[in-house]
């Protein structure tokens, strides 16, 4: 397998560890004001030990959803230990899942170096950005 043939099958994983890069070199900036929601109950499902799922009578917002993610989160902090890094680097898999899916999905419809291009415009899109990246500039 040649280069070329490399980087067409496997553009979503060179996409995704380019914005792996990203950010990790980002991990020390603060969380986003609105990701700070998130991370303030998933804090408290660590001090709660999991024990209310639903902390709305303790001064948190209800978002109208159940809190996958937030739960995903504590689960990463469980583990890992409360640490900035961990909340920036919980949204790569799905960001490498959509690169993923975007693939297959562009090489349904466009060439592959057009499935390449819209890979790297996907990243650079500033809504792609602002709603994926878990830390503010």
């Amino acid at each position: 397998m040649n280069l070329y043939t490399f980087i067409q099958k496997y553009a979503w994983l060179i996409a995704g560890i380019l914005y792996t890069i990203v950010v990790l070199y980002f991990s020390n900036t603060p969380v986003f004001w609105d990701m700070y929601g998130q991370v303030k109950t998933a804090h408290y499902f660590l001090e709660t030990n999991f024990t209310n799922l639903f902390p709305n009578g303790n001064g948190f917002t209800d978002n109208g959803y159940f809190p996958i993610y937030t739960l995903y989160l504590a689960l990463l902090f469980k583990v890992f230990g409360f640490k900035l890094w961990i909340a920036h680097l919980s949204a790569l898999p799905f960001i490498i899942g959509l690169l993923y899916q975007l693939q297959h999905f562009c090489k349904r419809f466009l060439s592959d170096t057009q499935t390449i291009v819209v890979l790297l415009l996907t990243l650079i899109h500033p809504a792609f950005a602002a709603q994926s990246i878990y830390f503010s500039s």
